[in-house]
């Protein structure tokens, strides 16, 4: 990063931190459900990456708290970071039923580990980590939806056929009373036997909900 910028030229702030999500932050993020069970004294060096690099991005004088530069960048601590990250995690592995070898192996493993053994609080056990913060966050693991396999495998499912033929005769630039015209016409004389449904994909953002209209005609 520090090839890609200097006091009077190169990449500007909002270039460098893509890069460094991309680059860094990304590698750091990867594994992190397994290393965050390390000592503190460890997972202090990622931190120490974390505040170079958004310094780099900023610009900033050593003696700038790395705080100031976490909340100017819009990025959080990395502590914080993985406690979200595992958390996804774990409720990613909830969605499956309680017969799953991940989640069974988890939870038992983890839950005599944390409580047969004296373990440090912060060397508690992935499964345990993630409990702890959905405790906190009064998170109910039992309205998250459960994934289901679909029936039909997705290859033996019939694809549809999509026409495009109306965009060699007109485009949005065309006039609006024509582009109806047209795509009438198409309608009423090619589909005439078909039922149609009409939507325009928009949902509403409480309830999720889609609606459509069917024209039997």
């Amino acid at each position: 990063m520090k090839l890609l910028t200097g006091t009077k030229w190169g990449a500007n702030s909002h270039s460098l931190r893509n890069i460094y999500i991309a680059l860094i932050r990304s590698k750091i993020d990867y594994g992190c459900e397994v290393y965050n069970s390390a000592s503190h004294s460890v997972k202090k060096i990622l931190d120490r990456v974390q505040s170079q690099a958004l310094r780099i991005c900023t610009g900033a004088y050593k003696n700038v708290a790395t705080s100031g530069l976490q909340v100017e960048m819009g990025d959080p601590p990395y502590e914080e970071r993985r406690q979200c990250l595992i958390t996804k995690s774990f409720l990613n592995i909830s969605s499956h039923e309680d017969n799953h070898p991940t989640k069974e192996s988890l939870a038992k493993k983890a839950t005599f580990l944390c409580y047969s053994r004296e373990i440090k609080q912060n060397k508690k056990p992935y499964f345990i980590v993630s409990k702890d913060m959905i405790n906190q966050h009064d998170v109910d693991i039992n309205q998250i939806y459960k994934y289901k396999q679909f029936p039909t495998p997705p290859w033996h499912l019939t694809k549809p056929r999509v026409c495009t033929q109306l965009s060699s005769l007109i485009s949005k630039k065309d006039n609006p009373h024509l582009i109806r015209s047209e795509s009438n016409f198409m309608i009423d004389t090619q589909y005439r036997q078909f039922l149609k449904i009409y939507t325009d994909g928009s949902k509403d953002p409480n309830s999720n909900k889609t609606s459509c209209a069917f024209r039997n005609t």
